[in-house]
């Protein structure tokens, strides 16, 4: 049976923002294998639901929002089961592979490949709260009103989150920029 006009349709607009969707998850959940996962889940659950999207709406906000669903059904079918099992390092990958990797993905995801632990470690070390606004708005790119109907509260709440998603980076990097001589010693983090 081919496809119908409503998934031709949606394959159209969803498939070019596959990238974008995995960037998203890869920040949310820190772990590029299981954000994998979640955004394979995130499209089978689109196309498969393909009929309920309306053409020329915002896709990426629709995605978005079916991959926080399929975001908080993966995290609790893991904590039902009693946690994750850990992933090697990214770093243990051969050169080359490092090098094929940002030859063939969206620079955010070869960011990964070049950002310190550090940075990696402040933004997966937020309150899920505040990371969820952050990764939403600044990664992904939404406005805060996209942002808010995703995360089902209000525009002003998704802006409060951000910011003081935000602060607590500026306040847990400050040390990492002062070493690298980014920031002045005698400044402030505040």
């Amino acid at each position: 049976m081919p496809p119908s006009d409503a998934r031709l349709t949606l394959e159209a607009e969803a498939l070019p923002l596959m990238e974008v969707i995995f960037s998203v998850a890869r920040r949310m959940v820190g772990d590029a294998a299981r954000a994998e996962d979640l955004v394979q889940e995130t499209y089978l659950r689109a196309f498969r639901f393909s009929d309920q999207y309306t053409r020329n709406t915002n896709c990426k906000a629709w995605l978005l929002t079916i991959l926080r669903s399929v975001c908080i059904d993966s995290t609790r079918q893991l904590q039902s089961r009693g946690g994750s099992h850990e992933q090697l390092p990214g770093d243990i990958r051969a050169p080359l592979e490092q090098l094929e990797a940002v030859n063939h993905t969206h620079f955010l995801n070869a960011l990964d490949l070049m950002v310190d632990d550090d940075i990696r470690s402040a933004m997966l070390g937020l309150p899920e709260l505040y990371r969820e606004a952050f990764v939403i708005v600044v990664i992904g790119e939404l406005p805060y009103k996209d942002a808010a109907a995703i995360l089902q509260v209000q525009e002003g709440t998704v802006k409060s989150r951000v910011f003081r998603a935000c602060q607590m980076l500026k306040g847990r990097l400050w040390n990492y920029a002062v070493e690298r001589r980014i920031a002045p010693k005698n400044g402030t983090s505040g």
